[in-house]
């Protein structure tokens, strides 16, 4: 937590997410996660999963994983999602929302609930492509004007 508020006191860099995705796994130790290369690999094989931006409609809209559905709660997740054993794979911008819904969807008896580690904003840092409905798209919603730091020039959406 201190490395995480000292760059709060600097501001944020792309380089800054490795610190968020230390303060995630801390924080929620039963999760398990996936990395933007196993995800990338999984998506090029047609692996069966399931892609779910936990964000906020405004920040899906602007941009998203490619095929992913925007839903925000385990309410809306176990509505959609009936299969407990299908493989879900969660994101949000770097990661802490996604994994904290993970760590709710197995305490509702999901199995194989992932989170995205680093999430959109690593997945865009990294010039992987995002999609807005199924147009390519460049930038990503920031979250909030602190959060913009995380992103690599040019990757920010105007909000």
């Amino acid at each position: 937590m201190f490395a995480m508020t000292c760059a709060l006191m600097r501001g944020l860099r792309p380089t800054d997410i490795e610190t968020i995705e230390k303060i995630t796994r801390l924080a929620f130790p039963g999760v398990p996660h996936l990395s933007t290369n196993e995800l990338e690999r999984s998506l090029s094989h047609s692996a069966r999963l399931i892609l779910i931006d936990v964000r906020s409609p405004a920040e899906f809209a602007i941009s998203h994983l490619k095929d992913a559905i925007n839903l925000r709660s385990v309410e809306e997740i176990a509505k959609r999602c009936s299969d407990r054993n299908a493989k879900l794979v969660l994101y949000c911008a770097v990661g802490f929302r996604s994994a904290r819904l993970v760590s709710k969807l197995q305490k509702r008896g999901f199995r194989n609930p992932v989170n995205l580690e680093g999430s959109i904003f690593r997945w865009i840092n990294e010039g992987r492509p995002v999609y807005s409905g199924a147009a390519l798209a460049s930038s990503v919603h920031p979250f909030g004007s602190m959060w913009s730091g995380l992103l690599k020039r040019g990757s920010t959406a105007k909000i």
